[in-house]
C-alpha cells in the first residue's frame, strides 16, 4: 500500500508523486459504466489538462536534473542518457525532452506557464518552441516576446500542424517587413542548398534497359512532373500509337501509374527539339544526321563501307560521323580552307595495280 511518507530524503516532492500515483491507481479501479456521454466528454478534457500540468512539472524536474547533473555519479555522459536508461526510453527522445525542459525553464517562460495552466498540450509546446528557436539570433527582444505571445494565443485555437505553419511565418504576421526579409533569406538559402544536391546517375544493364537515379530541386521537379502528366494524360493527342495495331492507345482513367509515367518520360525525350540540343558534345553529331542512336552493328557496317570505298566522305562513313564540312573537334577552330580528300593512294587504285599479284611477279624474278 502506498504511503505519503517519504522514507528517503523527507522532501515533499517525492511524497507528492507517490500520493499522486496512489490516487491514479485507485481511480483506475473505479468502473466507468455509470458515465454518460456528457460526463465522459468533460472527463476527457479534464484529463488532457491534467496531463499538460503533469508534463509541465516533469519538464521542471528534468531541467533541475540537468542542473544538478544526475548522471554524473553513474558515469552517464548526459542527463538524457541517464533518463533513457532509467525509464527504458530512446536516448534521442530523452535528450530532446531534456533540451526542451531547459529551454522552457530558462527562455520560454510564457510557453511554460501556458503548459502548466493546461492551455497548451505537450505537442503544441514542442512545435512552438521549435518555431521560436528557429528565429534569427540577432532578432530584437521585443519582437521575440511578441512572437512568443502570439504563438501562445494561437495555441488556444489551432492544433500542432497548424501551429507549425504559423510558426514558420510568425514574423510575417507580427512584423511584415522584417518577416518578409527573413523569409527571402531563408528561401535563397534553401534554393542554394537544393542546387548543391543536384545529382544524376545512369547505368546500363546490358540487356537493353538503363537504370537511373536523380536528385533535383523542387521547382524543376514540379516542372518535370507537370510535363510527364501532360504526356500521360488520357487526352494527349501526340501519344505514341500501339506497337502492334498502330492505333492510338486508350489510357485507363485515373492517376498515372509508374509504367505510364515511364512511357511518358521516353516520349518526352523522343519529342525533345533537336535544334535545342547543345552544339558541343556528340548528340548533334550522332543523332542529328541519322535521327537515331547508332549501335555496334551500325559502326561495324560503317567500317566495312570505308574499306570498300575509302573515298566516301559522307557523314555515315567519315571518322566520328563528322562529314567533310565539320569544323573539327569542339573548342577548336580550323585555320585556313578545309583540306580536300586528297589523292587516292596508288596501292588502292585499281587502274594502277599490276595485272598479276605482287607475289607472282616476285617468284618470276620481276
Amino acid at each position: 500500500m502506498a504511503t505519503d511518507e517519504d522514507t528517503t530524503t523527507g522532501h515533499p516532492v517525492p511524497a507528492g508523486v507517490r500520493a499522486l500515483s496512489a490516487s491514479v491507481t485507485a481511480l483506475a479501479e473505479r468502473p466507468l459504466f455509470a458515465l454518460d456521454a456528457a460526463t465522459t466528454r468533460d472527463t476527457i478534457v479534464a484529463l488532457a489538462e491534467l496531463k499538460s500540468r503533469l508534463a509541465s512539472y516533469e519538464y521542471a524536474v528534468l531541467a533541475h536534473a540537468e542542473e544538478v547533473q544526475v548522471g554524473a555519479e553513474t558515469g552517464c555522459t548526459s542527463t538524457g542518457v541517464w533518463a533513457a536508461n532509467a525509464t527504458r526510453s530512446q536516448k534521442n527522445v530523452s535528450a530532446a525532452q531534456v533540451r526542451l525542459a531547459t529551454a522552457l525553464e530558462t527562455r520560454w517562460t510564457k510557453v511554460r506557464d501556458a503548459l502548466a495552466a493546461g492551455v497548451m498540450n505537450p505537442d503544441q509546446v514542442r512545435v512552438v518552441v521549435n518555431a521560436l528557436e528557429d528565429l534569427p539570433d540577432d532578432l530584437d527582444k521585443k519582437l521575440l516576446d511578441q512572437a512568443e505571445e502570439a504563438l501562445v494565443a494561437y495555441a488556444v485555437e489551432f492544433d500542432p500542424t497548424e501551429l507549425r505553419q504559423l510558426g514558420a511565418h510568425i514574423l510575417t504576421l507580427i512584423a511584415p517587413e522584417v518577416g518578409e526579409e527573413i523569409d527571402r533569406k531563408r528561401l535563397e538559402a534553401a534554393e542554394a542548398k537544393a542546387a548543391q544536391k543536384r545529382r544524376f546517375t545512369l547505368s546500363f544493364d546490358g540487356h537493353g534497359t538503363a537504370h537511373g537515379r536523380f536528385t533535383i530541386p523542387e521547382v524543376q521537379a514540379k516542372m518535370l512532373q507537370k510535363l510527364l502528366h501532360g504526356f500521360a494524360a488520357p487526352g494527349h493527342v501526340n501519344c505514341t500509337p500501339d506497337a502492334e495495331s498502330g492505333e492510338k492507345r486508350e489510357w485507363v482513367k485515373g492517376r498515372p501509374s509508374a509504367q505510364k509515367l515511364g512511357e511518358a518520360f521516353c516520349e518526352l525525350i523522343e519529342n525533345y527539339p533537336r535544334n535545342n540540343a547543345p552544339q558541343a558534345g556528340t548528340y548533334r553529331r550522332h543523332v542529328h544526321h541519322d535521327h537515331h542512336l547508332r549501335g555496334p552493328h551500325d559502326r561495324t557496317r560503317d567500317r566495312d563501307a570505308r574499306r570498300r570505298d575509302p573515298d566516301d566522305r559522307s557523314p555515315g562513313h567519315a571518322p566520328g560521323l563528322r562529314g567533310p564540312d565539320h569544323p573539327g573537334r569542339p573548342g577548336r577552330q580550323r585555320r585556313g580552307p578545309a583540306p580536300g580528300p586528297g589523292p587516292t593512294p596508288v596501292h588502292r587504285r585499281p587502274d594502277l595495280r599490276p595485272a598479276r599479284p605482287r607475289q607472282a611477279l616476285h617468284r618470276e624474278g620481276l
